[in-house]
This record gives C-alpha cells, sequence and structure tokens, in this order.
C-alpha cells in the first residue's frame, strides 16, 4: 500500500539501490584494477 500510496518513495528507492549498486561495481573496479597490475 505504502509503495502505491506513495510512488515517489519507491522510485526513490529503486535509484538509491541502483546508485549503491554503482558504487559497488566502481568499488570492486577500484580494488581490482590494482591487484591486476600487481
Amino acid at each position: 500500500l505504502i509503495k502505491i500510496t506513495y510512488p515517489g518513495l519507491l522510485l526513490e528507492e529503486i535509484l538509491s539501490t541502483i546508485a549503491g549498486n554503482c558504487l559497488l561495481c566502481v568499488t570492486k573496479l577500484d580494488f581490482s584494477a590494482p591487484k591486476s597490475l600487481e
């Protein structure tokens, strides 16, 4: 009901999740790159 009543909040959750996943991917790449170079 909350998600249907406040679609804006649901959209914000989705964007936050996507942004969080992107940050995790970037962090993994940042940590993986130096190790690969070494």
